[in-house]
């Protein structure tokens, strides 16, 4: 697995905070973690870096399991999150936690059999997403555009509050684009 992050002026900061290979044994399940020293973190150039690590014990029918946190300074660098891959997934989860006086708009891109679980908390400033069993969308000679058809979901800021005043003042928000 290789997640690459913005790491000029210390903008992103990845966390791998569990990875383990599941198998399946005359039906028993063990798992087998990735130990901490076996995750890695590179500067590929100024702006790029990247954090990689290898599955252990990786066989047919193994299953891959990864969770990983990204925090980054500001929103400029939020990104679409692709449910889907070259490879089938179990379960996908993305939490994106807003920063407070921001107001974004998303759109979510997903075939109609496929189903979403999607949770507004506005006491926390967070959203969820959650999407299980798809399939894998590997590339083929004839498509077009392979990420077209990818279920995944896309952000957008399309607001910002401010204050301003001694103590509190008045707080108004500027509104942005907020449809596509």
């Amino acid at each position: 697995i290789v997640i690459p992050f913005w790491r000029k002026d210390d903008f992103e900061d990845v966390t791998i905070t569990k990875a383990s290979t599941f198998n399946f044994d005359n039906g028993i399940a063990s798992e087998i973690p990735v130990s901490k020293k076996d995750i890695f973190t590179r500067k590929n150039n100024e702006r790029i870096g990247t954090v990689s690590f290898a599955f252990p014990s990786v066989k047919a029918g193994s299953i891959l399991d990864f969770q990983y946190q990204s925090t980054m300074k500001h929103y400029g660098g939020l990104d679409k999150w692709k449910f889907q891959d070259r490879l089938p997934v179990v379960s996908s989860k993305y939490e994106l936690l807003i920063v407070p006086n921001t107001e974004f708009t998303y759109v979510l891109h997903k075939t109609p059999e496929y189903k979403a679980i999607v949770k507004q908390n506005p006491s926390s400033g967070s959203i969820y997403f959650e999407m299980n069993n798809i399939p894998a969308l590997d590339y083929e000679p004839y498509i077009d555009s392979r990420k077209d058809y990818l279920q995944q979901v896309e952000f957008q800021l399309s607001g910002l509050s401010t204050t301003s005043g001694a103590y509190g003042g008045s707080t108004s928000t500027r509104k942005y684009m907020n449809t596509w």
